[in-house]
């Protein structure tokens, strides 16, 4: 694994909590967001000139949301992206900072938005036990299917080019097969808080309310693996995928974030002193050994290779 240690880092001013955060698809930006229902766009290896020992701040997007982030995600090409929160809303975004679309029709709050691969398509998935998808190139603002099989909140919702993956806190991870229009049911046994696939489709990665991170045959629904070693069992904390699949990266309770190897679920890593608060998001860049991290602690830390940071 390449040397990789706490790079930069930025704070809440108010030391509100930042609660998601997500890589660009080209892996050069983060956006993150949290408890203000502010969204933050960083450069991660570019200093701030104001503030040297944090990540450059390139924009803030407010005045939408009317209660704090619950997930952010960003469109392939990198020039939209996606929030929701505790309002029931969705909001789709021009990166420039104007509002595109305020999609409404959840009867609680929304926990997790996704792109289908193109960006043509927005998934939404709230604590109603659905999942409404939107068309963003019609004018209506009507989804135009909602998938309601969960028995309890979704969580977590991945789109590939074939499946869409739902999962949340009834312990099931669904596949939808868009091609044969058909729905898989796999239980985990525990409630799923986020999710995570391989490069290949192949495997899926739950981060679950009893202290662990599964991988699942994605096909069979068959455990292949568990990783312990954090503390997981209050929050909707999500953990990520290594660039190479080589390492499962997932937060902590305790405010440390742990590296397993992917292949022994040994842990390789652990960063014990890098929030003082709960961590809820771990993200991996998408193109090279980088992570992000966020926490109940109102901040956004950013790990890698030294020699990458620019001034």
């Amino acid at each position: 694994m390449e040397s990789l240690s706490p790079l930069l880092r930025y704070e809440h001013p108010q030391g509100l909590p930042e609660t998601v955060c997500a890589f660009s698809t080209d892996g050069g930006y983060v956006i993150s967001g949290g408890a203000d229902r502010c969204a933050r766009l960083f450069n991660p290896l570019r200093r701030d000139p104001i503030r040297p020992s944090s990540p450059l701040l390139i924009k803030s997007y407010e005045g939408a949301h009317g209660h704090g982030l619950s997930d952010i995600c960003i469109a392939q090409g990198n020039a939209k992206f996606a929030t929701c929160g505790g309002d029931k809303l969705a909001f789709y975004w021009d990166v420039h900072g104007s509002v595109l679309r305020r999609f409404k029709g959840h009867n609680e709050k929304v926990n997790a938005v996704a792109f289908n691969e193109d960006g043509t398509l927005l998934f939404s998935g709230s604590d109603d036990r659905s999942v409404r998808i939107f068309d963003l190139r019609a004018q209506g603002r009507v989804p135009v299917q909602i998938l309601d099989e969960a028995r309890d909140a979704v969580m977590s919702v991945f789109v590939s080019s074939f499946d869409v993956l739902v999962a949340g806190m009834d312990g099931t991870v669904r596949t939808y097969d868009l091609r044969r229009g058909e729905c898989y049911a796999d239980s985990v046994g525990e409630a799923v808080t986020g999710m995570a696939v391989t490069k290949d489709m192949e495997c899926i990665l739950a981060m679950t309310l009893d202290d662990s991170v599964r991988l699942l045959d994605k096909s069979s629904g068959k455990q292949l693996n568990a990783y312990y070693g954090h503390v997981h069992h209050n929050y909707h904390m999500r953990g990520d995928l290594s660039h190479d699949d080589a390492q499962v990266v997932m937060g902590s309770e305790d405010g440390k974030i742990y590296v397993y190897d992917f292949l022994t679920a040994q842990v390789i890593h652990c960063w014990d002193n890098s929030h003082a608060g709960c961590v809820m998001c771990v993200r991996a860049s998408p193109k090279s050994a980088l992570f992000a991290s966020t926490a109940y602690d109102g901040s956004l830390q950013v790990f890698g290779n030294p020699s990458k940071v620019q001034t």
